[in-house]
């Protein structure tokens, strides 16, 4: 199938980059669009363009060679299921993603992504909202908040606001072993192995700035309740600085391993929980900020751990006062 297009006044400057273009175009997500381009399906003016970040002009016509069934995951017929629906306009939708279900859809296909679920929900009520595009994400062991845009426009302007630091973006995490001070910062700059797993360098040429400000909220006997704020927003930030710091997200197997443990946190899930989101609206520019309460695993996971360390505190011998010192008479 062919897919064509003239770029007109209804993509301003800022959204006429080839890859939003084409992710627009064919309805898909932004990988597969990538995807595309890089495959030499997508041709501006008849050349074939290979640069996802070309920007177009008034008057250039995008094609794209598009196979629904192979390159378009949302075009599946994935089982629909409910999806927490926070806040919803004309311009965006923000979400309170479950934890084990992807933000959006990967190389591997995988039909069950809160994008495909909006998009299906879209679907079934037949309405004709712009293209819904992700603007950040969190990782699949991870639950909260999520935004995305309806329209590239919208979601250039999203994504701008994050670029810049702009958002307000506060987690709760419950961490392995005590942490002693109230509250600290991690700055590091972050590296991809080839086995994707992320890390902190030395090498200032290297790598994103990775900036993660954390509060303690309650120590218990062997974890600690800490809230988190994201100045920058790195692939597995939260989890990297935590661990490398020795202590590692309760449930993270990639960066925690046997570390991360608890045998109060049985849940096949990470312990991180994106629980306030503020941004400008991108349209009107009013102020907005959202709230998504613990999950019941992280309630549970704190009542049991008062418990133990009340259980401990009964069990430990009361401190002994120093002898006095009589004074010679």
């Amino acid at each position: 199938m062919r897919k064509s297009v003239v770029v007109d006044e209804r993509w301003p400057e800022p959204a006429r980059r080839l890859l939003p273009l084409v992710q627009q175009l064919i309805g898909t997500s932004k990988s597969a669009a990538r995807q595309a381009i890089h495959d030499g399906l997508v041709r501006v003016n008849q050349y074939v363009v290979r640069s996802p970040h070309a920007l177009l002009r008034l008057g250039d016509r995008l094609e794209v060679e598009f196979d629904p069934a192979r390159d378009a995951p949302r075009r599946v017929s994935a089982p629909y299921q409910p999806i927490e629906i926070v806040f919803e306009d004309d311009a965006l939708i923000v979400v309170n993603k479950p934890p084990q279900l992807l933000t959006v859809p990967t190389p591997n296909r995988e039909r069950n992504t809160a994008l495909t679920l909006l998009q299906r929900r879209t679907e079934r009520a037949a309405r004709r909202d712009p293209v819904i595009c992700p603007v950040h994400r969190l990782d699949r062991g991870v639950s909260g908040l999520v935004a995305f845009a309806k329209g590239v426009p919208v979601a250039e302007s999203l994504r701008d606001q994050f670029a810049d630091r702009k958002p307000d973006r506060r987690y709760v995490a419950l961490v392995r072993a005590v942490i002693e001070r109230p509250s600290g910062t991690f700055r590091s700059r972050l590296v991809t192995d080839p086995s994707l797993h992320r890390h902190s360098t030395d090498d200032p040429e290297r790598g994103e700035l990775a900036i993660t400000h954390y509060t303690v909220v309650e120590r218990f006997d062997d974890a600690t309740l800490v809230q988190v704020v994201l100045e920058t927003g790195r692939r597995n930030q939260i989890r990297v600085h935590f661990a490398e710091a020795g202590h590692a997200v309760l449930g993270d197997p990639r960066y925690g391993g046997g570390t991360a443990s608890d045998p109060k946190w049985p849940y096949r899930r990470i312990a991180l929980h994106a629980e306030s989101l503020g941004f400008a609206h991108p349209v009107t520019g009013a102020p907005l900020r959202f709230t998504a309460p613990w999950p019941p695993e992280f309630v549970a996971f704190v009542r049991a751990a008062r418990r133990a360390s009340e259980r401990s505190d009964a069990h430990r011998p009361p401190k002994r006062s120093p002898p006095r010192r009589h004074r010679p008479g």
